[in-house]
């Protein structure tokens, strides 16, 4: 049945403001250019109404107005599902805003989105107080599923494109300054950015517009969750930088082939990184971060919170005084004033396999109450443990760790703690060697 039939089964609307919807989505919505002068192409956008469902066929070439009608129907009517059932779509850029449904495919591997290649004006789309996006997602509570998603170049210009996929709210420069609200979701999705030199700078964003352009929307509720998904050959896997104890979730994914794999910039929130897979090696460069907290404004959240547990990190550094990390917290500001942004952490159950003369499992600057235990080292490395920075920290526990027996670490020492650090305690029996730069630490027998 076309998205223009009357016989509809209620959704949330009056039968009568339901049909004005479908009525203006069919013959153009004010909501997407593209879409009010061409409007849904019935021959591959069905309303299934008996099942609540809007199904979009892939059209053979550009299916970016059949996508956006689509998406934009969703809103108006309430219908929570937008299908892609065919096998590979075209798409240049989709955005929709208080979607609360899903955007699906079939399988991770049998539905593709191609991004097509210099189709994007990423210019306009930032001029515009927004970052450059294949898809975005403002507001609501969006989620996408069951896909490929591919983009090598989409940039009109010479430029790289911000995010594959954003979950994000108003656009910078606004009048209305409130707190945005997103619950976002991305579940069994392979988004693959073809080169981690050339292709789009992050896979998937969950942050305010405002947090690189600036402007007065950089607040950004709600909750976001990655699930058993695979992020390769892009710069930047996960950006998240959501605030107020937003609930973020990575679990059961794999991060390959990327420079910076789980980012956490300027966020005040609850995120777990459980029983992921990442891969740092074999990298055209150094300067790999598996797991990286740090702060891209001078005034970050006052707190957070992290659970890194039960991953695997293969972590590999070449080349000579580049530096790679599996974990990595580093707070210097745009200033570089040392600004601190205070972090309750744990790290634990993780696996690291490390090779290299400059690679670390777990390096923290800056940063107290940190609590590392149950953790297995093996290979070698600069050193598995390194605290330091410029401010005082304290109340480390290092605990029940395993693997020091074996693994080689280029500066002897396995953990190192700076001067600045105090009242950690590394745990007894753990087969390890430690240097205290201050003095100030208890190691208990090993």
């Amino acid at each position: 049945m076309s998205l223009h039939a009357i016989n509809l089964k209620p959704v949330n609307l009056s039968t009568a403001a339901r049909y004005l919807a479908l009525a203006l989505l069919w013959f153009g919505s004010p909501l997407n250019a593209d879409a009010a002068s061409v409007g849904c192409n019935d021959a591959f956008v069905q309303l299934l109404d008996d099942e609540l469902v809007i199904d979009v066929a892939p059209n053979g070439s550009d299916d970016t107005v059949n996508l956006q009608c689509a998406l934009d129907s969703a809103v108006s009517t309430g219908v929570p599902i937008v299908r892609l059932r065919g096998a590979t779509y075209f798409i240049s850029s989709v955005m929709v805003e208080n979607f609360k449904g899903t955007l699906e495919g079939k399988t991770k591997t049998a539905t593709t989105i191609e991004v097509l290649d210099s189709s994007v004006d990423c210019a306009a789309i930032n001029d515009s107080g927004r970052e450059s996006a294949a898809i975005k997602f403002a507001k609501g509570e969006p989620r996408l599923r069951f896909m490929t998603i591919n983009a090598d170049r989409p940039c009109m210009v010479n430029a790289y494109l911000d995010a594959i996929v954003h979950f994000t709210g108003g656009a910078t420069g606004t009048a209305e300054c409130a707190n945005d609200v997103v619950f976002g979701a991305v579940d069994r999705v392979i988004i693959d950015g073809s080169s981690i030199d050339d292709g789009p700078w992050s896979a998937v964003q969950a942050t305010a517009e405002g947090w690189v352009l600036k402007g007065c929307k950089t607040t950004l509720l709600g909750t976001f969750k990655l699930n058993r998904s695979t992020i390769r050959n892009v710069y930047s896997g996960l950006v998240t930088g959501m605030r107020s104890g937003a609930q973020v979730d990575v679990n059961f994914n794999e991060f390959r082939a990327n420079g910076q794999a789980v980012n956490l910039f300027d966020s005040n929130q609850n995120t777990t990184v459980t029983s992921n897979k990442f891969f740092g090696d074999n990298l055209s460069y150094d300067d790999y971060r598996g797991v990286f907290v740090t702060n891209w404004s001078d005034t970050p959240p006052a707190t957070s919170r992290l659970v890194v547990h039960n991953n695997e990190f293969n972590t590999s550094s070449s080349f000579t005084d580049n530096w790679s990390y599996a974990v990595l917290f580093e707070f210097d500001g745009p200033s570089q004033s040392g600004v601190v942004s205070k972090i309750s952490s744990v790290v634990t159950n993780n696996t690291f396999n490390l090779s290299g003369e400059d690679v670390y499992a777990i390096r923290i600057k800056d940063t107290s109450n940190v609590h590392v235990s149950a953790n297995r080292f093996t290979g070698n490395g600069r050193r598995a443990i390194y605290a330091s920075g410029e401010t005082p920290t304290s109340g480390w526990t290092i605990t029940a760790n395993l693997g020091f027996a074996t693994f080689v670490s280029k500066n002897e020492e396995h953990i190192r703690l700076g001067i600045n650090t105090s009242k950690y305690i590394t745990g007894p029996a753990q087969n390890t060697s430690v240097q205290d730069d201050s003095g100030n630490n208890t190691t208990l027998p090993q």
